[in-house]
């Protein structure tokens, strides 16, 4: 019997700053340039941002849902995090890491999102929308990163 594996998503993007800068927009603006209007569990006028150990998204009303829990913090380096917005942690995650390296003229950012093997065929069928829409949520941290 064959296994298949979903292979991991990986988007690069370049930005025009060092990567303390590119790392610190990343996680700590991430509020300024998610964009929520499209990618969110309590659409356009919610909030989202790093708290502590967790990724969190509140409505304008006090509500919260976690996007997904923090598993390495490297400032300037990578932050890696399980990633199950609108779903409870333990509901089959997936896993992102970012990198930031320096490119000699700015940061070269690679986002990975794996662990697709672990969820269900169902779930699986997902990876397509977050391969469409990584890109989007790249351009819009980019831009905010100059």
């Amino acid at each position: 019997m064959t296994t298949m594996t979903t292979e991991a998503i990986k988007k690069q993007i370049r930005v025009d700053a060092n990567p303390e800068t590119a790392f610190d927009v990343f996680t700590s603006r991430i509020g300024d340039w998610w964009p929520l209007e499209h990618y969110s569990v309590f659409g356009r006028e919610a909030t989202v941002a790093f708290e502590g150990d967790r990724i969190v998204e509140r409505s304008p009303s006090g509500e919260e849902t976690v996007w997904g829990e923090v598993l390495d913090f490297e400032v300037a380096g990578r932050v890696r995090f399980t990633w199950h917005p609108g779903r409870e942690a333990g509901d089959e995650p997936t896993e992102v890491e970012v990198t930031f390296a320096s490119d000699g003229n700015g940061t070269l950012v690679t986002l990975v999102h794996g662990g697709w093997d672990r969820l269900s065929e169902e779930r699986r069928a997902g990876r397509v929308d977050y391969d469409n829409g990584w890109p989007l949520v790249l351009e819009r941290y980019a831009a905010l990163s100059k």
